[in-house]
């Protein structure tokens, strides 16, 4: 019996295949809301400066500014100037995605691109399988504890 990995697809496709860079993690334990935060904080923008935002909210200098769900959650003073000051520090969020850059900047480098010139062009965050557990309580009841995983895809571009 010949047992087969599942084959996952993207949400796009490549435009032109000499030129990007499709990676993904599947079923990371991270937080939803977060992923999405830290990915369209670095969607659009050159490597160098996604990692720079990385490398910033692992070492908690850099806070990631929240836009959804974000009623009672701290303000930060290096997020003044934008609509509200509501942040964080998404740490394990920031390794997960930093894996996954330096998954896709390896698939660039093996197909020959040139990592200066690369810029994030895809960036998203999808719901994975939820993880159910039970949770002992008091008198022989129990509690379903729920985790909901997350797929995360990033795709790498080269411009001029």
């Amino acid at each position: 019996m010949e047992i087969k990995s599942p084959r996952f697809d993207y949400t796009v496709q490549l435009q032109d295949p000499s030129k990007e860079v499709l990676v993904s993690i599947r079923n990371a334990r991270a937080s939803f809301k977060k992923s999405c935060e830290l990915m369209d904080a670095i969607r659009g923008k050159r490597v160098k400066e996604a990692q720079a935002i990385i490398e910033g909210v692992i070492s908690k200098t850099q806070p990631i500014h929240y836009t959804a769900h974000r009623k009672h959650v701290p303000h930060h003073s290096q997020l003044k100037g934008k609509r509200g000051a509501e942040g964080g520090y998404p740490v394990n969020v920031a390794k997960q995605i930093q894996r996954l850059l330096d998954n896709a900047l390896a698939a660039a480098d093996a197909k020959g691109l040139d990592e200066d010139k690369l810029v994030i062009n895809h960036a998203a965050v999808l719901l994975g399988l939820k993880v159910r557990r039970f949770f002992a309580r008091a008198r022989g009841q129990h509690d379903l504890k729920v985790r909901q995983l997350v797929h995360m895809e990033l795709g790498l571009k080269e411009v001029e």
